[in-house]
């Protein structure tokens, strides 16, 4: 936590200690908790909030975001669909919603929600990669691709979207294309499991085998066992056309 930050804290402290129903000071404190990553505080210092201004659609979506960051999506989601419900159904809220349908596998659901929000912020790269990555998963690549060149003008070498790119230049076909991008990622973090898991694949496919036990020897250093349930529901993998 950083000075600024912890005293920031202890100054909302103070003034709840004469005051511990005002939902101003209860509001900031909860968004300073956020901010520091303690989401568990904020979840409940947001619900004390909200029990004072429960037509506060702010409130409800920074609890939100407090509960996207502990894995609570279902939560989450309740929280943006009570925001939009109180008439803030903005950019953020949108963008929000739709990633955290996006973790839910609701994907069709989630580039609704991408495109609303592109439709206010014309050219956002965050929202076009968001519906890059909903349309990758939906198996929707040539359209992925063209989400992907747009987010690399805009941010070029942008980690993310290589990896989603390189995926779907792989599922598509295209090979060598596949690999610049993998090679890209890999050149920027070379122990990226999801990465070298997927050029792996695709080095099999292609019958190279002795590269891909390198690649695949680099996972298992990385990650020893192999065989867990990966918690990161969001990222395909590479499987034969």
């Amino acid at each position: 936590m950083s000075d600024r930050n912890a005293e920031l804290l202890k100054k909302y402290d103070r003034a709840l200690a004469r005051r511990p129903n005002d939902p101003v000071v209860l509001h900031n404190r909860a968004v300073a908790l956020l901010e520091i990553g303690n989401y568990d505080d904020a979840v409940t210092t947001f619900g004390r909030v909200l029990a004072l201004l429960p037509e506060n659609p702010s409130v409800s979506f920074n609890r939100g975001l407090a509960f996207f960051h502990l894995g609570r999506y279902e939560e989450a989601l309740a929280d943006y669909d009570r925001a939009r419900n109180l008439g803030r159904a903005d950019r953020d809220v949108l963008n929000n919603r739709g990633y955290t349908l996006f973790r839910l596998r609701r994907y069709d659901e989630a580039l609704e929600d991408f495109d609303q929000a592109l439709s206010m912020n014309p050219g956002d790269p965050d929202v076009i990669a968001n519906g890059g990555y909903a349309l990758t998963c939906l198996g929707r690549y040539q359209e992925a691709i063209t989400d992907f060149n747009t987010v690399q003008t805009a941010r070029p070498g942008d980690i993310e979207t290589l990896r989603y790119r390189g995926l779907c230049w792989a599922n598509f076909g295209q090979h060598q294309e596949a690999f610049s991008d993998f090679d890209r990622v890999l050149s920027q973090q070379p122990e990226d499991f999801d990465t070298l898991q997927n050029r792996g694949h695709m080095l099999v496919y292609l019958n190279r085998f002795e590269e891909a036990i390198a690649d695949y020897d680099r996972t298992v250093f990385l990650q020893p066992d192999v065989s867990a349930v990966r918690e990161e529901v969001a990222r395909p993998t590479f499987e034969p056309y």
